[in-house]
């Protein structure tokens, strides 16, 4: 099995990156493996806490002026040493196989393997010449921090003619989500959800009949709105969840009761016209009309 470099981006989340790292350092891999630790301009004291790892050589600290979540993983498949490159967030704490269960699945005929999601994401394993070739995580995704994992992969298997694989109940680990407590908490949640989804017009625009099966896209223009409202309410990719929620794990409403669903239903359906809001300012920016 080759070596590997963890790339693990951060920011302001000492607490649960210390624990991340503990978890990563006791993997049971039979190849030399690093962690690279981007520290993208933290506030919390991360630059202290990172001390008590400073003399294992297993992790190369890296601290940066906020430069962005997609130009922090850049970086890392700059600096990486060896010849496969893990994506791993700073909130995801992994079991002790994890490691060699997810790169045991960049099989030859595959050009990268998650165990988080179809399109990627954290817990995922790349070839790193393969990554650079295909130009890395475009920049014109970091404004607004989404789908630069899915364009990446789309990228991937255009180049190398390879699949990208989706692997389910291996490589496991725990994804310590914060959840917004306070209502103000929520509000800004959902709005930053609704706000990242001005990046689905340059999606589109850079892999159009691929984005256009996979987002359910009518008539050229439109995103199918009852695939939004699935995301809203917590049915997406077939799922029998019935919440105010995100794919990424965060709950804002649970249905304990009538109210409770009628509130789902009504915010679910904001969620839409907003998200349809924010894909044609996308529209304008990125010069491909999506809404």
């Amino acid at each position: 099995m080759q070596s590997v470099s963890i790339i693990t981006g951060t920011y302001n989340r000492k607490e649960i990156l210390a624990k991340a790292l503990d978890a990563m350092l006791i993997q049971k891999f039979p190849a030399n493996f690093e962690v690279l630790v981007i520290d993208d301009g933290s506030t919390d004291g991360t630059p202290e806490m990172m001390q008590q790892f400073a003399k294992n050589k297993k992790i190369k600290y890296i601290r940066k002026q906020h430069i962005g979540p997609i130009m922090v993983r850049n970086l890392g498949f700059q600096k990486a040493r060896y010849p496969v490159v893990v994506i791993m967030d700073d909130d995801c704490i992994p079991e002790k196989n994890w490691l060699k269960e997810l790169v045991e699945e960049l099989t030859p005929d595959s050009c990268g393997a998650s165990s988080f999601g179809p399109d990627g994401g954290t817990s995922t394993a790349f070839r790193r010449a393969e990554v650079i070739r295909a130009g890395m995580f475009d920049k014109r995704f970091n404004r607004f921090p989404y789908r630069e994992d899915t364009d990446l992969k789309m990228a991937l298997e255009k180049m190398t003619g390879k699949k990208f694989k989706y692997i389910e109940g291996k490589a496991r680990f725990a994804h310590l989500q914060r959840q917004p407590q306070t209502l103000g908490q929520k509000l800004r949640y959902g709005l930053r959800r609704v706000k990242v989804h001005m990046n689905d017009p340059l999606l589109y625009k850079k892999h159009p009949n691929e984005v256009r099966k996979m987002m359910d896209i009518k008539f050229g223009f439109i995103r199918n709105p009852v695939r939004d409202f699935e995301v809203a309410t917590g049915r997406w990719n077939g799922r029998k969840d019935f919440s105010l929620s995100s794919p990424q794990g965060v709950q804002i409403i649970q249905n304990k009761s009538p109210a409770h669903a009628l509130a789902i239903i009504t915010f679910g359906v904001v969620y839409v016209v907003l998200v349809k809001i924010a894909r044609l300012y996308g529209s304008v920016i990125f010069g491909k009309l999506l809404i």
